[in-house]
């Protein structure tokens, strides 16, 4: 594509921003490969042989705005994604949520690290610490607001332990030694409760629904430790 449309640079970086798009939202609804999906590529295929780049644009623009889709989205989001059958959804939606924050950061050597780095999704309100389940329901516990991005051997360390002792606990690895921006802003937290779970979950599903279906990446301004999600 970026031989054919060489002199056509900004519509394939359009292009591009609405594909990744298009195949996260249908990912997330079905969480594995299907025949429209399979379909629809090899129309695009088609096009980009055909020098027909306005096309393929407006087919994959028109495919994102169905509101069948965008509906489906929307409940995918709101889902208990740790606890689904296949692992998609969840590693899908915290790479994208770290994503954003890497984006933000202005540092390439972030979004490297976010390219090459082996992570685990880490429930933040321990699943296995009874301690801090007061009311606490499953759902909610392995929804994206208790979700992120962490390093693999941060996450072997800490294992169920206490939110507390996962942010500073001198004797583990912890927290504060994850270079991923998200597990920055969750450490500028004093406590990770019920309340702040279903703030977070809420900000999050509404960012990335802004992002799937308009292309809106959250700004630093409005995605930030201050806001009011993470306020203690």
């Amino acid at each position: 594509m970026l031989f054919i449309f060489k002199d056509q640079f900004d519509k394939v970086d359009e292009l591009f921003e609405k594909l990744s798009r298009f195949f996260i939202m249908y990912s997330l609804v079905y969480a594995k490969a299907i025949n429209y999906v399979h379909t629809f590529s090899f129309k695009i295929r088609r096009w980009i042989v055909d020098e027909n780049i306005e096309e393929i644009t407006k087919a994959i623009e028109s495919e994102i705005k169905s509101k069948t889709l965008q509906e489906i989205v929307g409940k995918k989001l709101e889902e208990p994604i740790a606890i689904l059958p296949t692992p998609v959804n969840k590693n899908l939606l915290c790479w994208i949520v770290e994503y954003f924050n890497c984006n933000n950061s202005h540092s390439g050597e972030d979004l490297v690290r976010l390219f090459n780095i082996k992570y685990d999704i880490e429930h933040i309100h321990a699943t296995a610490n009874e301690q801090e389940c007061q009311g606490i329901d499953k759902n909610l516990q392995n929804s994206i607001g208790n979700l992120m991005l962490l390093e693999y051997d941060i996450n072997r360390s800490i294992q169920d332990d206490t939110f507390e002792n996962k942010k500073d606990n001198p004797k583990k690895k912890n927290y504060t030694q994850s270079d991923f921006p998200t597990v920055n802003l969750i450490c500028s937290c004093d406590r990770w409760d019920k309340q702040q779970i279903e703030n977070r979950k809420k900000d999050l599903v509404d960012k990335l629904y802004d992002y799937l279906v308009n292309g809106k990446i959250p700004s630093a301004e409005n995605f930030s430790a201050s806001d009011s999600v993470l306020e203690s």
